[in-house]
């Protein structure tokens, strides 16, 4: 089973559950973090370090000329498209729904 996980940011609460659930689950399970901060959140990029490992990545550095261009919600949400035609998953999980890329995702499941 192929499930998707759509989050916001990786933050220091999420990121030891999302690893328990990648670990155990049996799942071919990717995570997706639009971005890899928020100016808004209460920690830093170094307070929260990102797993590096095949199926957890943060999508707007997937495309950095469009980032930088259009910036951080249209990249992601350009790279999302790409993720979710390439790996059809099963099931999509968003945390959260406020974001262009996360309405996307949302369209794209209906």
């Amino acid at each position: 089973m192929r499930v998707l996980l759509l989050a916001n940011v990786p933050t220091p609460y999420n990121l030891p559950l999302i690893e328990m659930v990648r670990g155990q689950s049996g799942w071919d399970f990717e995570v997706c973090f639009i971005s890899g901060s928020n100016e808004a959140v209460g920690w830093a990029d170094e307070d929260k370090p990102l797993p590096e490992n095949d199926g957890i990545s943060i999508i707007d550095r997937r495309l950095p000329r469009l980032n930088r261009l259009l910036g951080s919600h249209a990249a992601a949400a350009t790279a999302l498209l790409a993720t979710l035609k390439n790996s059809r998953p099963d099931y999509l999980i968003l945390y959260g729904y406020t974001q262009l890329p996360q309405m996307l995702a949302i369209f794209w499941a209906v």
